[in-house]
């Protein structure tokens, strides 16, 4: 085969004769490119490690507290002036220094016990410790409410639009706007503009849209909101109420309950009882916080597993309270089913 060597490749190797020694010259201008790309990696390497480490045991710059690091690395970290933190940055710091916890036994499925557990570990080093608690009723009262709030805001807007635009009709700015041809059609063929009469809604539809006493709406969505505001408040103190009792004593269960709640278990992923096997821990730095996801807690990987807790916005909260071991179960099911369909069907 001809090698080519005219446009382009006159300036490439293709030029260089069989065993000409100049070829080690493009041989040694490539080691050279890398160890200087080496070089460069190492100089950024000893850059970065410093800023990490003062990053995990100070915080951003954010931080109020004045430290200094001693060791090998030997640098003092940022002077801040001490100002009080707004919500944003007492949020980002708790999303950063918060890890989530999965596969909590229930000796544990405490508050107090899995602060302890972790205050044990790292002592001083906790800030709070939480179990994630079954609230379904009360995340559908919420719901609902946020629905009323929602449709209230709607049909009040839309009301006062109407409002504003009768007034605007009386006074005739939309009249001048329009020209001969609104005069013509409105005034002429309709005469004076209608007063908005107050929105209504009805309360039940009998057959389909149809049907349904009709009553004054925004009375009526304002009551629903009230009424839902003392329903939320009220499952709200049961719940505390139930929390503080499973906090101060253990509850016992016959064998035909807890087989019972068992075998819902099993089949939803979700339980009637309080607490799940999730939860979520704030660490005082993010240097608890690294060393918690890094290590080992009990020894075993079915108990106590650590992550790093996602961001809030990202939490699917109605699925929360599902276990971990579960949705294994299910993806597993999910997986056979695939298989079986597509060997069959192929």
């Amino acid at each position: 085969i001809e090698t080519q060597t005219d446009g382009y490749f006159r300036f490439t190797m293709n030029r260089l004769e069989s065993g000409s020694a100049k070829i080690w010259v493009p041989f040694g201008y490539t080691v050279a490119f890398v160890l200087f790309i080496l070089r460069r990696h190492w100089v950024e390497w000893e850059t970065f490690i410093a800023l990490r480490f003062d990053f995990m045991a100070n915080g951003d710059v954010e931080n109020e507290e004045k430290k200094e690091i001693e060791g090998s690395f030997s640098f003092k970290s940022r002077q801040i002036d001490a100002s009080p933190k707004d919500d944003v940055q007492l949020h980002l710091d708790q999303y950063r220094n918060s890890c989530i916890v999965e596969f909590i036994p229930e000796s544990h499925r405490r508050d107090e016990e899995i602060f302890h557990f972790f205050d044990a570990i790292f002592p001083g080093q906790v800030k709070r410790a939480e179990i994630i608690l079954n609230a379904s009723k009360l995340c559908e009262l919420i719901k609902q409410r946020q629905g009323f709030i929602e449709k209230y805001e709607s049909v009040y807007a839309k009301h006062q639009h109407a409002k504003q635009r009768y007034h605007h009709k009386r006074e005739g700015v939309l009249s001048e706007s329009c020209g001969v041809m609104y005069c013509l059609k409105c005034k002429c063929c309709r005469g004076a503009p209608k007063q908005p009469q107050d929105p209504t809604i009805a309360l039940s539809r009998r057959f389909f849209c149809c049907g349904g006493k009709k009553v004054k709406a925004l009375p009526y969505l304002l009551s629903e909101i009230k009424r839902l505001n003392r329903d939320v408040e009220k499952e709200h103190r049961a719940i505390m109420q139930v929390k503080n009792v499973a906090e101060d004593r253990e509850e016992h269960r016959d064998i035909i309950a807890s087989n019972i709640a068992k075998g819902k278990s099993f089949f939803t992923g979700t339980t009637e009882e309080l607490t799940c096997d999730t939860g979520f821990v704030e660490f005082k730095n993010l240097t608890a916080k690294q060393s918690a996801l890094q290590c080992n807690l009990t020894g075993t990987n079915g108990y106590m597993v650590t992550e790093s807790a996602p961001d809030p916005r990202d939490v699917l909260w109605e699925n929360s309270t599902v276990e971990r071991k579960f949705i294994r179960i299910k993806k597993l099911q999910c997986d056979a089913l695939l298989f079986t369909g597509t060997l069959f069907w192929a």
